[in-house]
């Protein structure tokens, strides 16, 4: 069967409609959750009521772990919200990001092989699990993939036409420089080394000559010089300077500061992270090996480009399944060129594979709805059930008419697209009162006088202060939360539960707790009135 919009041309305007249906409504019902989503928000916002543009600030004290991109878009992006950082605003970077991703992996899949590739690219890239997760959270991930992967399309394609070399190449540099701006380092060093790695396995080692590896550099660099002149000229002191450029990164490699994880972290999780196209990869990688030759340097091309992205990151103790976020791009193209391709043997190990995978999910599914350990109601989670159950029947008889076909593969992806769907418009809403404080923000909200502190005693807490519209305060001993009940006389403290009745008793005689559970945090907020004590 032929598809006709397979071989229309590929318009920006599909791209942004496509990522705002799959992406958008998800954007307005779900809550902002921690620990990244509502880190950032409240971080933006103390950017907005300070005016410190420059210098990242949280409950007051410098907030040096990231650079300020991600915080200035997320600004940016209020003014499309009336003014309020919150949900939407908080996310329109990522979709920014999501965006620039698609368009350039579609742009590349067509240069290198077909426009057909190229939208099935978008297809694969969207339903690969991590990539579709982090495009609904308001992190930086989603939005450095965008940057680098832009990039990295101005690189590429600066060869295809002279007179545009060093334009393509000045831009693909500004881009490494905003990617810098919005995580450091890495902004440049993987964008760099995936295209050095990609040219030379394609063996076209005489593309990498050029006087741009000088100036380059040089024009990416100027974008986070600029900030940290301003952060200077704003009052940052050398503290702030040497966790950001030193500290930070040296932690991170070291392990100290994170998620350390070992070597292998990625070798593991690169497979489970991007189900379930993983399935279809051996099948993919095969059929491109005993295929026609012209699909052999896009097959090395696409590989080198993995493979220098889980190395490069599983170098540092510090890890992250988001981290390697750009490999995924590479792996849907390869994928996604090989799929006419694929043997009758392949075909029946991976068309078996995922439908018995959709059954495994959708058994699991009915399952976990009978659980009374269920946060959520059973009526909510047994939809999904059906979604995949149903999806791997219809995968089932369409494989036994027409094997391993573009039909199969639009199935396949209908399906794992409703269900994320379902999965962001109706699971995630219902969790919402789980994965917020809804309890202290309604006790907030008629116990804080109007621009009153919540007292943070222990604990970070940026969702808490984010959800009860207010600023926080720091507190790490009984001494200083001692002196704050008494300066406030009236007021609130949130700390954990078992922090509280580590407390001095003389305190704990002042606070009224209450617990409550967010997520799989058990914490308890505290009321406090000195003044009935008078």
């Amino acid at each position: 069967m032929q598809y006709y919009w397979e071989y229309k041309k590929l318009h920006l305007l599909y791209i942004i409609l496509f990522a705002m249906i799959l992406w958008g409504s998800e954007y307005v019902r779900r809550n902002l959750w921690e620990p990244d989503e509502a880190r950032y928000a409240y971080v933006a916002n103390e950017m907005k009521q300070t005016g410190s543009w420059m210098i990242l600030r949280r409950h007051g004290e410098y907030y040096a772990h990231k650079p300020p991109l991600m915080f200035w878009l997320i600004n940016l992006s209020s003014r499309l919200t009336h003014g309020e950082i919150n949900n939407i605003s908080t996310r329109l970077p990522s979709l920014l990001g999501i965006i620039l991703s698609l368009w350039t992996t579609a742009r590349l899949a067509e240069r290198w092989h077909n426009r057909k590739t190229a939208w099935r690219s978008i297809l694969v890239l969207s339903t690969i699990y991590t990539f579709w997760h982090e495009g609904g959270m308001g992190q930086i991930d989603a939005l450095l993939c965008g940057l680098q992967m832009t990039a990295l399309y101005f690189l590429f394609t600066k060869d295809e036409n002279s007179a545009e070399s060093i334009p393509r190449v000045f831009i693909a540099y500004i881009f490494m420089g905003l990617a810098i701006l919005a995580k450091g380092p890495v902004g440049i060093l993987v964008p760099l080394g995936v295209y050095i790695s990609s040219i030379l396995a394609a063996g076209r080692k005489q593309v990498l000559k050029g006087t741009h590896w000088l100036w380059g550099p040089l024009v990416s660099l100027t974008f986070p010089a600029l900030w940290l002149v301003g952060a200077w000229l704003q009052g940052a002191h050398s503290e702030y300077f040497n966790e950001l450029l030193f500290t930070q990164n040296t932690e991170r490699l070291s392990g100290e500061l994170g998620h350390p994880r070992p070597f292998y972290y990625f070798l593991i999780y690169f497979p489970l992270n991007l189900m379930p196209w993983t399935i279809f990869l051996p099948a993919a990688y095969m059929a491109i090996k005993k295929s026609h030759n012209d699909l052999m340097p896009l097959q090395r091309r696409l590989t080198a480009w993995i493979l220098f992205v889980i190395v490069f990151f599983s170098i540092p103790s510090c890890k992250r399944g988001l981290y390697i976020l750009l490999a995924y791009p590479a792996a849907s193209m390869l994928i996604a060129a090989a799929w006419d391709n694929i043997s009758i043997k392949w075909s029946k190990i991976t068309a078996y594979t995922s439908i018995g995978l959709l059954s495994l999910l959708g058994i699991a599914a009915l399952a976990a709805s009978f659980s009374k350990e269920l946060p959520i109601s059973r009526l909510i989670v047994l939809p999904m059930t059906f979604i995949l159950l149903a999806g791997a029947f219809t995968l089932y008889t369409i494989f036994k008419t027409n094997r391993l076909s573009s039909t199969w593969f639009y199935c396949f992806v209908g399906i794992l697209l409703v269900n994320q769907l379902y999965a962001a418009n109706i699971v995630f809403h219902a969790l919402n009162p789980i994965k917020t404080p809804v309890e202290l923000a309604q006790a907030a909200r008629t116990r804080l006088e109007p621009g009153q502190k919540l007292l943070l005693y222990q604990i970070q807490g940026e969702i808490l202060t984010l959800y009860c519209n207010t600023s926080g305060i720091l507190l790490d001993n009984p001494q200083q939360l001692l002196e704050q009940i008494n300066k406030q006389q009236k007021g609130i403290v949130v700390l954990s539960q078992h922090v509280y009745y580590k407390l001095p008793v003389e305190i704990r005689v002042t606070l009224a707790p209450h617990t409550f559970n967010m997520g799989h945090k058990k914490l308890t907020w505290c009321e406090f009135n000195t003044l009935k004590h008078l």
